[in-house]
């Protein structure tokens, strides 16, 4: 019984030495534990302690610290990653990569008793974290951190001192928080960042402004641990809110113009807009448009900025924004479930179609609003979605416009409710190619104001149905003509087919979670042809066509047709239906350009061919 006692308590302490990490220094007895934010992590391996460095196994280390896990055998390769941080070790080498940088190491990962232990310290202060050693405690505390460490590269590798800027990004305006300056290899440091915020990390305006800025959320996407310095600009402009905080990229676009009549627009960044290819000795006026609003105002644009540049010159100026108007109507754009919708462009026109449209974009609650609104004049606001090859069901359904009349007090436009895909579907020909068709939906017997959008590649998506209403979708097949009757067949590529049959249309009574509804069409076969010309508009008899047909990316086959006296040639698709198209003229020292053309595209508009 005694011995049964005995094997008990050795069994139980074991058990805690399995789950206690442990740190030995060789030739000491002191346990040493390690901890994040004042919680034990538990691991398998004991750590320990070579050359004053402690070693810890890497996969609970990495898993505390929020990295996802992988271990390449034949690269004896640790690495762990998640949305805002990456760091890889090599078993037995003295350099690691973290987001992207290479960092040196005192002492290498190495395998040991089948687990790889990697160093402690590095580990935890390249992810931005804090460790201490607390020798009276006998522990090591890992505390989260609120740092950012980086490094600026040059194209040429080339490294010296910078200054940065560090902004905190809050609603339509940067607002500064720190400054930096870039150490002798280009290492940079900011401190007190919180988790979830928002930041941009730019050169120090007016005077660096070849660095490209970096956005990020910190601890949760991204990190702009690596900033690209590039060639310098010759002019930056940016706008500033009434406050003087400069307004993130989108909120503005500033334009270039000479001789009263041409007209340029910038590279547009986070830290401003920039511009190369002055011409020495030329005038320039800069404008500044603004393309959003915030808060509870619009912003109005400030007069614009003349100069003349002279060779080696790098102008600057900044659009202090002067006054505000009152918001005239607005309202709050938010799902099925009422839940807000921010970062959504939208935008206003006047019923008519008079005049240009103006944008505005929701905030973060979903709020939007429109200013500089005429008095009894009608308008009409629709919400811009981003556009997409293929939809996905977590995308939003286009609404129709919506339709008010401002009478000149605020006026309330409510909820604007946006609702997500609920039916995504295809059309095909018969070769099982992608057709764009015109789709339609019917609610019951009559039309309603369900509108499917049409994607490339022949898909198409549905918002806004009832679960248990009847509709009646149908896919109408386009007959390829030119674009409209203006347009002469010399003019443009002209896609024609023998013989069309669009599918019939499908009822059904809409379910949420129900099977795609696809389409198939006839189209018989189809033909190509258009009109060769000179720069000077003469026909271009003898000339080469090239048509490449596509697979994917890569040419699947090459057609080459010459062109007969009128300048015109013809050519039979079969099943072929996608490719790219360019002429050459019969001595071959003249090339048109090259266009993509999608013959089951209807609205694809490919010019005739001129030789330049």
């Amino acid at each position: 019984m005694k011995q049964g006692v005995i094997r008990a308590m050795m069994i139980v302490i074991l058990s805690f030495a399995l789950v206690l990490p442990q740190v030995r220094a060789a030739g000491q007895e002191q346990v040493i534990g390690v901890y994040l934010d004042g919680r034990q992590i538990a691991m398998e391996s004991t750590p320990y302690i070579k050359d004053g460095v402690t070693l810890v196994p890497f996969r609970p280390i990495f898993e505390a610290l929020r990295l996802a896990v992988s271990w390449d055998k034949a690269a004896q390769l640790v690495t762990g990653k998640n949305e805002w941080s990456m760091v890889a070790l090599r078993v037995g080498a003295l350099s690691a990569q973290v987001n992207g940088n290479s960092a040196d190491l005192q002492v290498p990962a190495e395998l040991r008793n089948g687990a790889v232990f990697v160093p402690l310290r590095f580990v935890g202060e390249e992810t931005g974290n804090t460790v201490r050693w607390n020798a009276s405690a006998g522990r090591i505390d890992i505390e989260t951190g609120h740092s950012l460490k980086g490094r600026l590269v040059t194209p040429l590798g080339k490294t010296q001192a910078r200054d940065l800027q560090l902004y905190r990004i809050v609603q339509d305006e940067l607002v500064k928080v720190a400054a930096a300056r870039t150490d002798s290899n280009g290492w940079y440091r900011f401190d007190g960042l919180i988790e979830g915020e928002h930041y941009s990390i730019q050169g120090a305006w007016p005077n660096v402004t070849d660095i490209e800025s970096c956005e990020f959320q910190f601890r949760t996407r991204g990190n702009c641990s690596q900033l690209i310095s590039s060639a310098p600009k010759q002019a930056g402009f940016r706008a500033l809110s009434p406050g003087g905080n400069p307004l993130v990229a989108g909120q503005y676009q500033v334009m270039l113009l000479w001789d009263n009549a041409i007209m340029m627009n910038g590279s547009p960044k986070m830290g401003g807009q920039f511009f190369d290819n002055l011409t020495d000795g030329r005038a320039y006026t800069a404008t500044v448009k603004i393309l959003d609003a915030s808060g509870n105002a619009a912003y109005s644009a400030p007069e614009p900025f003349t100069f003349t540049y002279h060779r080696g010159d790098y102008v600057t100026h900044e659009f202090r924004l002067l006054k505000t108007q009152e918001a005239q109507a607005s309202g709050i754009l938010v799902d099925e479930t009422g839940k807000p919708i921010p970062n959504m462009t939208l935008s206003l026109r006047k019923s008519d179609g008079a005049g240009q449209f103006t944008q505005t974009r929701t905030r973060d609650d979903g709020s939007f609003f429109f200013g500089a609104l005429a008095m009894r004049e009608s308008y009409s606001f629709t919400v811009d979605l981003p556009q997409k090859d293929i939809p996905d069901m977590s995308d939003y359904a286009a609404i129709p416009p919506q339709p008010f009349t401002y009478t000149g007090t605020p006026l309330d436009l409510g909820k604007i409710t946006m609702g997500h895909l609920q039916l995504i579907g295809q059309v095909k020909d018969e070769n099982g190619n992608p057709i764009q068709a015109l789709m339609s939906l019917r609610i019951g017997k009559n039309f309603g104001t369900l509108i499917p959008s049409t994607y490339k590649n022949g898909y198409y998506a549905i918002g806004g149905m009832k679960a248990g209403q009847e509709y009646s979708l149908s896919a109408g097949i386009p007959t390829y003509r030119p674009a409209n009757a203006n347009d002469a067949e010399g003019d443009r590529l002209i896609f024609t087919s023998s013989s069309s049959t669009s599918p019939k249309p499908v009822t059904f009574i809409y379910q949420p979670g129900m099977a795609p509804i696809n389409f198939s069409a006839f189209f018989g076969s189809r033909t190509m042809k258009g009109t060769v010309k000179s720069v000077n508009g003469q026909a271009a008899s003898g000339a080469e066509v090239y048509v490449d047909f596509l697979d994917g990316d890569t040419v699947a086959s090459t057609e080459k047709i010459t062109t007969d006296m009128s300048g015109r040639f013809e050519l039979s698709l079969g099943i072929k239906y996608r490719g790219r198209i360019h002429a050459a003229s019969a001595d071959g020292d003249h090339l048109s350009h090259t266009y993509e053309f999608n013959a089951n595209d209807a609205r694809i508009l490919v010019p005739s061919l001129i030789l330049y």
